[in-house]
């Protein structure tokens, strides 16, 4: 089996926007943060892929929420 590298595909990149996503509304709201992520982490355990990817998906999620949570404590919001 061959592991593809992290971020070379569009959805790579939209799991960190959806998860910096998820970290920006989480101060508004996290009522719609928290379905957010329960919607996020539904797909990812109904879509059909390698389970290495799916691995891969969730820390590319996690990655985009701990920018998210960097971002803000920088610009102190």
């Amino acid at each position: 089996m061959e592991i593809r590298k992290a971020f070379t595909r569009l959805s790579d990149v939209l799991h960190l926007v959806i998860g910096l996503m998820c970290k920006a509304v989480s101060t508004i709201s996290p009522l719609i943060a928290i379905a957010i992520l329960l919607m996020y982490l539904f797909y990812q355990a109904t879509e059909v892929e390698p389970e290495i990817e799916s691995y891969k998906d969730y820390i590319e999620f996690f990655a985009g929420y701990i920018l998210g949570d960097l971002l803000l404590k920088i610009l102190h919001v």
